[in-house]
This record gives C-alpha cells, sequence and structure tokens, in this order.
C-alpha cells in the first residue's frame, strides 16, 4: 500500500457518551464550506466500522462528528516532521445510512454546521427605541445559536440605530437573513463560530499565502454579461483553483496568491475539501474573490 504521508482523526461524540476516535480506517469525504448563511455541509463514507460504533451511531440523537487531518511532513507552511492535527469541518449529523460495496460495510454520515441551533429556531422579541444593528444580531445569537460561539462582529452598519425600535417574528435564520442582506452585510457558521461582516471585506486572521496551485487555474466572471460583445477579454472577478488538502482554507479568509499562473490577494467565497485516505484524492478547491 502506498503511504500517501496523510494522518487524519475522526471524532464521534454522542450527547449521552465518551468520544469515539477513528484513525487508520478508509474514508471518503467531501466538506463544502461558504461565505453565505446556507449551513456548511459534510459527506462522509467509513469503510467496515465495528458493530458497536455503528449502533452508537443509529441510536444517539444530534451527535457532534469531528473531521481532523494533517500530513505527517508538515506539508502546510514547513509545519516540521508529523504536523499537528488541525480541524476541517465540525457539525451535527443527520443522516446515516449503511451499504455495502463488495466486501465492505460502507457508513454514510451526513452532517451540518449549525444544524441543531437552527434546525427548530424562531424568534419572536422586540427591542426598544435606538437598539442597535449590533445588539439584535448579538442578542439573536445569544439566544437562539445554543452552542455557537461568536468569532468576529465586523463592520460600521453595525452601529446603525433603530429609532423605532425593532421586532422580529419567525425562523430566525430568515430574520438573520433580512437584516444582513439589507445592510451590506454577511454572516456564517464555520466550524461552530458564528461570523457577521460586510460583504466586501474578509475577516481580521492573517492572511495565507498560496504558492502551490495545482493545476490551471479557472477565471471567475460573476457577470456572463462581461463577456459578451466584447473583442477583448476582461480582467476576471476572481478564481477557481486546487491546492493540496489543508484546513487553513476558510469561507471569508484573505489570501495572497503568488503562484506560476495567477497572483494577487483574494477573499476565500467558497472551500471544498475532497479526500479519500487511501485513494487518489486529498486536496482542497477554493473559489475566491478580488479584494484591494
Amino acid at each position: 500500500m502506498v503511504d500517501f504521508l496523510r494522518k487524519y482523526q475522526l471524532e464521534i461524540v454522542p450527547t449521552d457518551g465518551k468520544t469515539k476516535i477513528i484513525t487508520g480506517l478508509q474514508i471518503e469525504f467531501t466538506v463544502d464550506k461558504g461565505t453565505d448563511s446556507e449551513l456548511n455541509k459534510l459527506d462522509i463514507s467509513i469503510y467496515n466500522l465495528s458493530p458497536d460504533t455503528k449502533g452508537m451511531l443509529k441510536e444517539s440523537k444530534d451527535t457532534v462528528i469531528r473531521l481532523k487531518s494533517a500530513y505527517r511532513n508538515g506539508t502546510w507552511s514547513n509545519l516540521g516532521d508529523d504536523a499537528p492535527l488541525e480541524l476541517i469541518f465540525e457539525g451535527t449529523i443527520f443522516n446515516v445510512r449503511t451499504t455495502r460495496k463488495k466486501a465492505d460495510v460502507i457508513t454514510q454520515i451526513s452532517s451540518k454546521d449549525g444544524n441543531v441551533p437552527l434546525r427548530e429556531a424562531r424568534a419572536s422579541s422586540q427591542w426598544p427605541e435606538g437598539v442597535t444593528l449590533r445588539q439584535i444580531v448579538l442578542d439573536l445569537v445569544e439566544t437562539y445559536f445554543v452552542g455557537i460561539s461568536v468569532g468576529e462582529v465586523l463592520g460600521d452598519a453595525l452601529d446603525k440605530k433603530f429609532q423605532n425600535g425593532y421586532s422580529a417574528r419567525g425562523p430566525v435564520r430568515k430574520i438573520m437573513d433580512n437584516l444582513t442582506s439589507t445592510n451590506q452585510l454577511q454572516w456564517n457558521i464555520t466550524d461552530g463560530i458564528f461570523n457577521i461582516y460586510p460583504k466586501r471585506t474578509t475577516l481580521t486572521e492573517t492572511k495565507l499565502i498560496v504558492t502551490n496551485v495545482l493545476g490551471t487555474p479557472e477565471d471567475i466572471y460573476q457577470d456572463p454579461n462581461k463577456l459578451r460583445n466584447t473583442t477583448e477579454i476582461p480582467d476576471p472577478d476572481g478564481v477557481k483553483f486546487r491546492v493540496l488538502l489543508n484546513p487553513k482554507f476558510k469561507p471569508g479568509k484573505r489570501i495572497e496568491i503568488d503562484s506560476t499562473n495567477i497572483s494577487g490577494e483574494y477573499k476565500t467565497e467558497k472551500v471544498t475539501h475532497k479526500g479519500s485516505y487511501r485513494g487518489n484524492v486529498w486536496e482542497t478547491m477554493i473559489q475566491a474573490v478580488k479584494v484591494d
């Protein structure tokens, strides 16, 4: 068997039991993350789980799942031998299926980030005259986003005051979408952390330097009409590219690309991690837009 210097750790955390840690088994997974409020998602297939673990998955409700990964040779930014595991995804399981493929029994799991607090959350709240958008947002998160931590809360728009007060009734996710879209803000939950910030800016985390792009990047044009009725190819709005699997890529993060076919600073909009522990795929696909 070829050793690709990969390692992973899958943690299954029931609400009423001990954490089950899985390593070494064949897994195939896709993680989708984005800057919008659509919940991040993990689909993972695990080969030949023990009967006890399969039973635990079927019996537990709202079980947490965490996927972590690393390269043993420190492929990410010269971390050195046996690089520490980093979180790729954390969420709650909402579907478990079992299939067979020849001699293998495959457990297929689907999970969403923030699924439990937002699944049925409905608000019926009122705020007094002069309340700020920041206070409304933080009150909604504290009250309804149970188990979710607050990360970055950015933007002058959050200081907007509602002179006549504010009332909100209905699904919390829809309320948050309305508040942010009308004020040129965006919010999302990534790995159990809530962030809100202006649409045209990035999170304040240290930017990620990208030097080793796999294959040829693909240009992105947000307005398809840009390519019509023109004899010159216009500058693209963004780019899609692939790198070796790297959990450091997160929605909203500023990245600086310095590679053969592309260079400049971008904001990460969408991130897809795909992997097969004993297969050929172990990579991260990024969709990013240009930033100043």
